[in-house]
Parts: C-alpha cells; sequence; structure tokens
C-alpha cells in the first residue's frame, strides 16, 4: 500500500519510493563446503552496471571483530580500513545473493555507511560474504542512550553535541532516502557514534532497496 498513490483531503499524493521491480524471496540455500575463519583466502567481485562480474582479486581474513552474529562473523582483513561479512551456511541463499548483487551494482557512496561493495566467493566460487568499509566508533544504544553513560564515552559533551549527533544520523538517512533505500528496522545498536559529527551505519545489508 505505501507505494500507491494516496489521496488524502481529495489531493492525490504519489509514493515516497518508487519500486524499480519486483523482488522474488527464494529461500534456496547456496553451498558452500569450505570452512573459512582467520586466515582463509577469498575472491573480490564485482558487478557493473550491465550485469558482468569483475573479480578484482584477492583477500584475507585476519582476526575476528567481537562476537560471531546472528547472520554471520565479521573480520578484519589485509586492505586498510575494510572489513569482511562471512554468513553463515544457513543464511546463505539465492533471494541474499540476488539482493547483495542488486545493491552492489548502485555503487552507492555515502560517508559512514558500511555498505556492500565487494561480494566474495571461496575457492569452490561459491559465494560466502562481502567486503564494506570498517565502522569505528561505540554503540549509540550503549553510549548516548543514559546520561552516565555520555559522560563515562563523551565527556566533553553537552546538550548542544547531541543535538548535532541527531543532525548527522538524520542526514544520513535522509542521503539513504534520496538513494532509493529505506533502513526499515532503525536499531541504536547497529549506529556507531565516532564523534557528534562522525557516525557510522552497520549491517547494511538488511537495508530495504
Amino acid at each position: 500500500e505505501q507505494y500507491m498513490n494516496k489521496k488524502v483531503n481529495n489531493k492525490i499524493y504519489p509514493p515516497a519510493f518508487k519500486l524499480s521491480k519486483k523482488a522474488v524471496w527464494d529461500e534456496t540455500k547456496i553451498p558452500n563446503d569450505v570452512e573459512i575463519r582467520s586466515g582463509s583466502s577469498l575472491t573480490r567481485v564485482s558487478k557493473t552496471k550491465n550485469g558482468k562480474k569483475n573479480i578484482i582479486g584477492e583477500v584475507v581474513l585476519q582476526s575476528q571483530i567481537g562476537q560471531r552474529g546472528g547472520e554471520g562473523t565479521v573480520y578484519k582483513c589485509n586492505i586498510p580500513n575494510k572489513v569482511c561479512k562471512i554468513y553463515h551456511n544457513d543464511r546463505l541463499t539465492m533471494f541474499r545473493l540476488k539482493k547483495l548483487l542488486e545493491m552492489q551494482s548502485k555503487k552507492i557512496k555515502i560517508s559512514g555507511i558500511c555498505y556492500p561493495e565487494e561480494l566474495l566467493y571461496n575457492e569452490k566460487r561459491q559465494f560466502c560474504g562481502y567486503l564494506m568499509n570498517e565502522a569505528k566508533g561505540h554503540k549509540l544504544q550503549t553510549s548516548v542512550m543514559h546520561p552516565m553513560v555520555i559522560k563515562d564515552k563523551f565527556p566533553n559533551w553537552r546538550r548542544k553535541q547531541l543535538v548535532d549527533l541527531c543532525i548527522s544520523i538524520l542526514e544520513i538517512v535522509e542521503q539513504l532516502h534520496k538513494a532509493n533505500i529505506i533502513i526499515g528496522d532503525i536499531n541504536a545498536n547497529n549506529i556507531l557514534v565516532a564523534d557528534y559529527n562522525k557516525v557510522y551505519f552497520i549491517d547494511c545489508d538488511s537495508f530495504r532497496i
């Protein structure tokens, strides 16, 4: 319904977001027969606008970042300021692959967005994850949501800095909307705060495009 014209008080309002194509939810599992861990070497692949795939080169996984997540595990890698998200085997589906190929082909360049840049394949040419920008800072949920926590993480902040932080977050959301991308579920654990004027959005593969 949200993508249809709406009539309110005899005035027609166009949809805020226009669908360019219909998505088919295909839960067919993609095999991953290779154990992937720290030290694994993966192939970096990008998709061009005409649908062709380009092999960019190799990336080597290094240390794991944080705990194992519900969808996958994030690793540091040998490329400066980049990290890799490797999906658990049960999360590798055709729908996820097609969505990420579509996201990656759009080449979104928004500062602070850890957007899927290149897809990663194992030695058997099986899809297993993607490369993205590295996020820095503290989770919004655990650094700003309580006065005592703010004093610990950002002791020099005052109310003005909190307002500036809100504006920094909203400016990124606005840029995403202009690119026809909807965050959907705004999770304070998926926004990292480096400073009031520098934030990072993670878990971007869950965005709606």
